[in-house]
This record gives structure tokens, sequence and C-alpha cells, in this order.
């Protein structure tokens, strides 16, 4: 189920604007013992759009026959930052960042329950980033400097997520955006990053850190990803550049360049052979795990900010006006949804 929030006053959804990132100047990490983190992107300022009319838009999509499109539109009073699905609960699970160290976690029934906005819970900070684990019931959020754990069992009987605590001895600074996090599942844990910090955080048998790893490139991260098949574990920056590491000794394995600007989404095919990046400079590279070779590259013609797998060879991605349905290996594009009124 794929589920996106529309501004019904706009002709198209709000994403920020990320076309100068690209741009920033080189970080210096000179007579500096430990990562120095870069000051966070986004602003603590009140959302306008809390207080304006949305559309909460839910599509069911069949991963046999792509044609085949269930639709749902529900009234919403406030756009979110972040949204998962939790199909097993029939839940949405929702955050808006409201204003400085504050924000609310709401959740939402599904269109089998026409949309009915279950609870709602306060957050004490500003959220960067969130990672929802079905196998272990864990929801992690990364907010200034810290990620908090919750527990979602109790979402099943449409109940509140119940606060577990805040991972301790994390390395990053009060002031440091925890801007991603990853499933490193093979491992039983998360990585945790930052604009210049990544740390392998374990959560199962024991809760500990079990890596932390600076940032080796003149530009900030973007977003980490695992490849469980061959134990990688990949780096994209905000200049379009992808650093592949074997992650037991965190060596190097691969650079990677056919982006040139920011990167905003990693993710395997289904069989985890294959990488596929997204950016705003408009396309999706395609990259072979197992041989390490660019294979061949998508333009979308817009700026793309999420790609994701269906089924098998079956993705979509998100522009600012479109959430595309295509087949991979068929460069086929088999579906549009167009974000305007």
């Amino acid at each position: 189920m794929i589920s996106n929030v529309v501004d019904s006053n706009q002709p198209r959804s709000k994403i920020k604007d990320y076309s100068n990132i690209g741009k920033h100047k080189l970080y210096n990490k000179s007579n500096d013992n430990r990562c120095k983190e870069s000051k966070p992107i986004a602003t603590h300022k009140t959302d306008s759009s809390i207080t304006q009319a949305s559309k909460l838009l839910l599509y069911a999509i069949n991963k046999t026959a792509s044609h085949r499109i269930q639709s749902m539109e529900l009234d919403c009073p406030f756009e979110f930052d972040f949204m998962i699905c939790i199909p097993i609960f029939r839940l949405i699970l929702g955050v808006i960042n409201i204003r400085q160290q504050k924000s609310l976690m709401i959740i939402i029934g599904d269109a089998s329950r026409k949309g009915v906005f279950l609870s709602k819970q306060e957050i004490s900070d500003y959220v960067y980033s969130i990672l929802y684990i079905h196998e272990s019931a864990m929801l992690f959020i990364g907010c200034m400097g810290r990620v908090i754990l919750y527990n979602t069992q109790p979402l099943q009987f449409t109940s509140q997520p119940l606060f577990i605590s805040e991972l301790a001895n994390l390395p990053f600074t009060p002031m440091e955006a925890i801007i991603h996090i990853c499933h490193v599942i093979k491992h039983r844990a998360v990585g945790l990053l930052s604009n210049q910090i990544f740390v392998l955080w374990q959560y199962a048998p024991n809760e500990n850190t079990l890596r932390k790893f600076c940032n080796p490139y003149r530009y900030d991260f973007s977003r980490c990803h695992y490849n469980s098949k061959f134990d990688y574990i990949i780096f994209a920056f905000i200049d379009g550049f992808i650093l592949i590491y074997q992650i037991n000794q965190m060596k190097q394995i691969r650079r990677c360049q056919h982006h040139w600007q920011m990167i905003t989404d990693l993710v395997n095919s289904q069989d985890q052979n294959l990488l596929l990046s997204s950016s705003i400079d408009h396309t999706i590279n395609v990259w072979n795990l197992e041989t390490l070779q660019h294979l061949y590259q998508y333009k979308a013609d817009e700026e793309i900010f999420r790609i994701d797998v269906i089924h098998e060879s079956l993705f979509y991605y998100r522009t600012l006006k479109h959430i595309i349905l295509f087949k991979l290996h068929l460069h086929t594009i088999l579906f549009s949804i167009i974000n305007t009124k």
C-alpha cells in the first residue's frame, strides 16, 4: 500500500527544495579528532501546512496485476513529515513536526476502517528520520542527537506505541540530526546516520554500539543502506557520490558516481542482486552488486524523492507531481498517479 498527503489548496504536494544542497562548501576535517557535525538542513519553525486542508491518498496495489489500482481519498487537517503503512495491523502511522522540540505521532486506520483517526502521541523533539521493524515490533525515531525506541506491539490493539527508552551512549552531539536510519538485519542492528557519523547499534541479543564510522568523504552523508546478501553497507552523499563497504571490517569495496546531485534514496531488488539509487538530478541508476558494475540509468525528467520495491521487478518512485510504477527490466512505465487537482 502506498500513501501520500496532498495539500488541496496548492497545485502540488509540498516538498522541501533541495536544489542547492549539492553546492555546499567542502567540509574541513583538518585538526579534528572527531567527526564534526554539519548544521541540519531542516528548520525548527512551525509549519503553516499543519493548519491547511489536505488530502490523505491511499493506493492499494496488486503485486501481480499493476493495472488494478484501488485508491481512497480522505480529508486530513494537516500534512505529515513522515508516514509508514503497517498492513498487518491495518494502520497508518504518521509523524508531524510542529515546532522546535515538539512533534506528534498520529495513528490512522486504513481504508477498510474508513481512515479513522485512532490516537495521537506527543514526542518532545523534532523528528528527522524513522524506521519501523515489524519482526521485532520496534519503531526507531531519529531526533536531534538522540534516537528514541518504541514498542509497536500495542498497535494490534489500536493502542499507542509504548515508549521503551532512549538509546544510550550514542556519539552524537545534542545539535547533530539523525538524518537516516536503516535496518542491518543480518546483524540484528540498525544503522544510525548523521551528516558526518555512522553508528551500527545492535538491538538483540544485547543493546550496544557495535561500530562507529566517520565520514571519509568531503561532502555530507545523505543516506545509508544495507544489503544482506553481500553484507554491504552503502553510503550516499549530497553530491551524488556512493561508497560501498563490507560491513564487518568496514573495508571499502567500490566508489561510484553516476549522479551529479544529492541522492535521495537507495533500495535493493527483491533478490538483493541489484541496487537502485534515486536523486534530485532526475535519474534512477541501477547497479549490479554481484559484479559491482553500473547497468543502466532511467531518466524521470523530475526530481525523485523516494523509490521502493513492490514485488520482484515492480518498483515505484515519487516525484513532486507523480507516483510512478515501473517494471525494472522492461524500462516501462505502467501507471502514473498525478498529485494535482
